[in-house]
């Protein structure tokens, strides 16, 4: 028996069972092949995310996606001091 536990799974069978190793290693071929097809699904994405960014152009407006520098940034990637009042209500 096979049951759902979240994000676990609980196979179940009479220990004399010999289908046991069998079971075992079909359901790691199954959960296998989805995870292979769902990293295929976010590989897919993220390469045409990346084909979208890099068409972009800098400030061409009209609603494109620009990446700015906040002053936070800046200041770490100048190695300048920081000083952040309240920084415990961050």
């Amino acid at each position: 028996e096979v049951r759902h536990l979240g994000k676990q799974y609980l196979l179940e069978t009479d220990p004399k069972d010999r289908n046991f190793l069998r079971l075992v290693e079909a359901w790691t071929k199954y959960k296998t092949l989805a995870t292979t097809n769902r990293l295929s699904e976010v590989r897919l994405l993220l390469s045409q995310l990346s084909t979208t960014v890099s068409n972009m152009k800098p400030g061409g407006g009209g609603g494109a996606f620009e990446w700015t520098d906040s002053m936070f940034v800046k200041a770490l990637k100048n190695g300048d001091w920081l000083l952040i009042d309240n920084v415990n209500f961050c």
